[in-house]
């Protein structure tokens, strides 16, 4: 009996590219979830701001961007989405210390903490999104079927 091959990365297909490990697809379909679901909560952040301020309506495109760059394993919507979380920390980081108070420190450092944990896993998957075959791409867009 050959071998048991647990890298997961063999393909016997069309394609005589090697890809990603599976246990990485996997990986990258968690990953993906995760962005698009904070790139959702994002946009209905925005909306809620844009109440006080029509300025925030600005962000409302570019959490969008998060939500189809991890929806179609894009790039570019998925660095515009990282720019966004890199204003989105500074934004909230200019609260704490323009609004002090203790509270808002608290709840400023979770917030920064969280965008800094989604800014990774974008960052991840932009790094990822080159070395798909496209066996890998077919496996990642069946996983992630669905709105999220």
């Amino acid at each position: 009996a050959p071998p048991v091959d647990h890298a997961m990365n063999r393909y016997d297909g069309d394609d005589n590219e090697d890809g990603i490990p599976m246990i990485d697809v996997m990986e990258m379909s968690r990953s993906c979830r995760l962005i698009k679901i904070f790139a959702l909560i994002d946009c209905a952040l925005m909306i809620v701001f844009a109440v006080y301020n029509q300025f925030f309506l600005i962000g409302v495109p570019l959490a969008i961007c998060g939500w189809f760059g991890a929806a179609k394993l894009q790039r570019l919507p998925l660095f515009i989405y990282i720019i966004f979380i890199l204003l989105s920390i500074a934004f909230r980081i200019f609260l704490a210390y323009y609004y002090f108070s203790w509270l808002m420190v608290a709840l400023s450092v979770v917030s920064v903490l969280l965008e800094l944990y989604i800014l990774k896993q974008t960052i991840y998957i932009c790094r990822k999104i080159p070395a798909l075959s496209s066996h890998d791409m077919r496996m990642l867009q069946e996983l992630s079927q669905g709105f999220i």
